[in-house]
């Protein structure tokens, strides 16, 4: 259920996928939970058990480390859940009745007690994580509207404007920027599908904890296995699943589930950063006015990204704040270096 859960909201939610196409790639879970449930008899019902443990968890872990915002990657990590579904639950089934009648109804008891207790963990912990999420996307999009191409004056603008809608929860969906963009002009419009990207990245990042949590609980049904069984050995099938988790998060990790969500990087203050490139009267501009803003950004203590929307918030006009920005850069460049790093330039 926990991963049913993350899964449809993280499907619907943050990829802004239609109930129907959700509803189709969570499908991966009963289907390969069919598919798998053969393979318990014929494993036996304790190695059964086992690898249908570290499937699970395996599924879990390669749903918190997605590589991409691909339903295929998603679809295989739900498909290896799935699988874990199809043999632990019929070999651990098999066993509870095997201690007759009072073993049955203790396995119902513990499987309803953990139910809840994984929704009681994982429900704060994805709550205060998308929180957190959504603060960084707000941030990373920020970052990437001020290192665009757009004039300097424009860039503050797009980044003012877009500081409300990058305000919302993303509990609450997450806003399509193609669309809210497609009436600017042509060159801000163009920045909709990045923004898009970006956001859904970070976001996505931020389910990371609760299905890693999640795997994690999985695994833990080892233990209790482990005594209840204490004379068994590991066979072949609990070690055909090691292999399969293997594949499948070194495939994530090859892939860059590392860095994925964690793009552009938002810089903290007062750290150098590469000038804007280009020569010329507007790439000239853009340098002064990025320049001026890290210095403010710098003597308040903020990130640049996080003064532009603390400003945005104030209410400031984003013109007016570009002129003022270009005319402090330009003053401090006279001054002496020694009393440049005096004033935090």
């Amino acid at each position: 259920m926990g991963l049913l859960f993350l899964a449809v909201v993280l499907l619907i939610d943050v990829w802004r996928l239609s109930p129907l196409v959700a509803a189709a790639v969570v499908s991966a879970i009963p289907l390969a939970t069919v598919a798998a449930q053969p393979l318990a008899a014929r494993a036996g019902s304790r190695p059964a058990a086992a690898a249908g443990v570290i499937l699970l968890a395996a599924g879990l872990g390669g749903m918190g480390l997605l590589p991409a915002r691909s339903i295929v990657w998603a679809a295989i990590s739900l498909s290896v859940s799935g699988a874990g579904l199809g043999l632990v639950v019929p070999g651990l089934s098999r066993i509870a009745l095997a201690g007759g009648p009072t073993a049955g109804a203790s396995t119902a008891w513990a499987r309803h007690a953990g139910l809840v207790f994984g929704l009681l963990m994982l429900t704060p912990l994805l709550s205060s994580d998308l929180t957190e999420a959504g603060d960084r996307a707000k941030l990373r999009a920020t970052s990437a509207v001020l290192d665009s191409q757009l004039p300097a004056s424009s860039k503050l603008q797009l980044a003012f404007d877009l500081a409300p809608v990058l305000a919302r929860p993303p509990r609450k969906g997450l806003p399509s920027f193609s669309r809210e963009l497609s009436s600017r002009p042509p060159a801000e419009a163009a920045l909709g599908g990045r923004l898009d990207s970006i956001v859904q990245a970070s976001v996505t990042r931020g389910f990371r904890s609760s299905f890693l949590v999640a795997a994690i609980l999985a695994l833990a049904a080892l233990v209790p296995l482990a005594f209840a069984l204490p004379g068994w050995r590991p066979r072949r099938a609990p070690a055909l699943a090691l292999a399969v988790a293997a594949a499948l998060i070194g495939a994530e990790v090859a892939r860059g589930a590392l860095d994925y969500g964690a793009r552009p990087r938002v810089y903290p203050p007062c750290a150098k950063r590469q000038s804007f490139p280009g020569s010329g009267a507007d790439p000239t501009a853009q340098r002064l006015v990025l320049e001026g803003l890290d210095l403010v950004s710098c003597r308040v203590g903020k990130s640049r990204e996080r003064l532009v929307v603390d400003l945005a918030g104030a209410g400031v006009d984003a013109a007016n704040l570009a002129d003022r920005l270009e005319g402090y850069a330009k003053r401090l460049s006279r001054l002496p270096d020694w009393l440049r790093r005096l004033l935090g330039g």
